[in-house]
């Protein structure tokens, strides 16, 4: 490969590291300042079947760095969950996208989904681009992770991850005035800073 070749994609890598770097903070902000995403309040329990209503403990799935959405789609995450459904049946799984505030996924309703769409494309079919696709997806995740630890960031991001591990545990089920119910949260690589309180709006 030529050396202006060369120096062309690099170019190109770095503009991308910056670029996600400064809009990483952006939708936290807009989320906390009410702009877009879910309202602050809080959210009431549904129930949607009378196996959820016997759940014994609940355990909530955090996604690494490479996903997309909540709903797991690599082949190690997939069978992990599958085990734990299967040996563990009156344990209650649920899946969270813990890389964005507004609990919406890369590939829908956003303004760049069309690339997400394109790159998780590439990552699962094309050998050749899977390796890059898979890299630029991780990268704009890990800047998520980097917004959770950054104190100026962090506490309003963590806050509104705790909001939808709530919320998730809310709609299926998850009664709050039963702290005897236990709550468990795992996840792959790249995790987010613990977040060890209960946001206030969903206090008693």
């Amino acid at each position: 490969m030529p050396l202006l070749d060369i120096l062309t994609f690099l170019g190109v890598v770095l503009v991308a590291i910056l670029v996600f770097g400064a809009l990483a903070p952006l939708e936290t902000l807009g989320w906390w300042a009410g702009w877009f995403g879910r309202p602050r309040e809080a959210t009431e329990p549904r129930f949607e079947d009378d196996s959820t209503r016997r759940a014994q403990h609940y355990l909530v799935f955090l996604s690494g760095i490479h996903s997309v959405a909540g709903a797991a789609f690599a082949r190690r995450e997939i069978d992990l969950l599958e085990r734990l459904r299967e040996q563990l049946p009156a344990v209650e799984v649920l899946e969270v996208f813990p890389y964005s505030v507004t609990n919406r996924a890369l590939t829908g309703q956003r303004a760049f989904a069309w690339f997400w769409r394109w790159a998780l494309s590439m990552k699962l079919s094309n050998r050749a681009l899977a390796g890059l696709a898979g890299s630029v997806i991780n990268l704009r995740n890990l800047w998520q992770v980097a917004v959770s630890a950054d104190r100026r960031y962090g506490p309003l991001y963590n806050h509104g991850s705790a909001d939808l591990i709530v919320d998730a545990l809310l709609h299926r089920g998850y009664d709050l005035q039963r702290f005897q119910i236990r709550m468990i949260v795992i996840g792959d690589s790249g995790m987010l800073k613990p977040t060890q309180h209960i946001p206030q709006r969903h206090r008693r």
